[in-house]
């Protein structure tokens, strides 16, 4: 039988090539399909990469300085959570930390951040260096460097911006004389009271802006009815001289000191790609340091001594000789109590917010040390019932509850 190996070469040959083509596009299919092969869960308790609460909205900015919004549950919004879950692989809580004067550097180039209304502080996607940082209200820490498909999400998030309208982060701040009455202040219903002396009000139309124009005499030639349309403004009076206005992409932040006999109106105009419904206001007025650490000192003197271990010589004693066990449930009784003494020390954090973890800790005298007195951490490591809780800006505590004799030997404050 004759058998022409010519044919039989071309054939194999184009096997192989049929085989690499289908290979080739088949990966190329893959690669380019991460939205269809990955599917979000519309669920509120829905997290990106495992760690990362879904945010409100993901705000994108691109090379030319210019701002995209993607709002939750939009079918762009639900696509980028989709790659970022594939972009985000990995998670610590002791990466590198970041001053403020990095973050902004990073922020002067192309980013994504993750806004929230009241849930956490914001994370930043820094394209410039493939970080995802974790934002604090002065610093931030990098929460993951092992970012992956971020060609693919910088090609995602080009050809989305392209059918959506961008903003500018603009905002203008105008402090005025007007004196107005406590009186007239106090009538006004339309006002939010924020504190004794702060009212409040975000403005989102010129006609309403109108009439309070008109209330209180605010003559600012440039808010005309055509700044509102990208911009909202921020009507704030108070009896305070200083007010410093910071503006963040999350959140609108008044710092107040020095009061003053007269209430004057100060108006910020700021885009709307800012998040107005997180303004924060902080009144520099405190008592003094005499004041502080005698109120401080009362009430580490009023600790229940029962749960809290303060003589660790002694506590080391009774755990390395016992052989007891307290659950899970047992602790969280024990941290309960716990949170609400502390409460008086350290502050008030809710509830809803808690997450647990068994792990070794170092006995430390966070709760029961004097004003004035330093930090002390002992060496020594303890197995314990650790239980978190934060507020809305990602500042908490965390107590540890022994894993035996269920005291309260310490824990731990984080965030600003």
């Amino acid at each position: 039988m004759n058998i022409n190996f010519k044919y039989i070469f071309v054939v194999i040959l184009i096997l192989i090539l049929v085989i690499c083509v289908f290979s080739f596009s088949t990966l190329n299919t893959e690669t380019n399909n991460i939205v269809l092969n990955t599917t979000i869960i519309n669920d509120a308790s829905n997290i990106i990469g495992n760690e990362i609460k879904l945010p409100d909205r993901i705000i994108y900015k691109n090379n030319d300085n210019k701002y995209f919004e993607f709002e939750k549950d939009s079918t762009d919004y639900n696509n980028l959570i989709n790659i970022l879950n594939v972009c985000i692989v990995s998670y610590t809580d002791s990466g590198k930390a970041l001053t403020l004067n990095e973050i902004n550097s990073l922020r002067d180039k192309s980013f994504l951040e993750f806004d929230y209304n009241t849930a956490s502080k914001n994370f930043l996607l820094a394209f410039d260096n493939n970080t995802l940082i974790r934002l604090f209200k002065s610093s931030g820490q990098i929460c993951s460097s092992a970012l992956q498909n971020i060609d693919y999400l910088k090609n995602t998030l080009a050809n989305l911006s392209e059918k959506k309208s961008s903003s500018d982060f603009n905002y203008k701040i105008f402090p005025l004389v007007n004196s107005i009455s406590l009186e007239t202040l106090e009538s006004d219903s339309e006002l939010d009271k924020i504190q004794e002396n702060i009212y409040q009000i975000k403005i989102s139309d010129y006609d309403t802006y109108e009439n309070f124009k008109n209330k209180y005499n605010l003559n600012i030639p440039s808010i005309s009815s055509d700044s509102f349309e990208n911009n909202i403004v921020i009507l704030t009076i108070s009896n305070f001289r200083d007010i410093d206005v910071e503006v963040n992409i999350g959140n609108i932040r008044y710092t107040y000191s020095g009061n003053s006999n007269t209430y004057t109106p100060n108006v910020l105009l700021v885009s709307k790609i800012v998040n107005s419904n997180c303004i924060y206001n902080t009144d520099l007025t405190i008592p003094t340091s005499e004041e502080l650490a005698e109120y401080h000192d009362e009430q580490v003197n009023n600790l229940d001594k029962n749960i809290f271990a303060t003589n660790f010589t002694q506590f080391y004693k009774e755990y390395t000789s016992s052989s007891s066990k307290i659950s899970k449930s047992e602790a969280q009784k024990i941290a309960d109590i716990g949170f609400s003494e502390v409460e008086r020390i350290v502050g008030k954090y809710p509830e809803s917010s808690e997450t647990y973890a068994l792990r070794d800790v170092h006995p430390n005298n966070l709760f029961f040390r004097k004003y004035y007195e330093y930090d002390f951490s002992d060496p020594t490591t303890v197995t314990a019932h650790c239980f978190s809780r934060e507020d809305e800006l990602g500042n908490g505590i965390t107590i540890y509850v022994d894993n035996k004799l269920g005291k309260i030997i310490g824990g731990n404050a984080f965030g600003d």
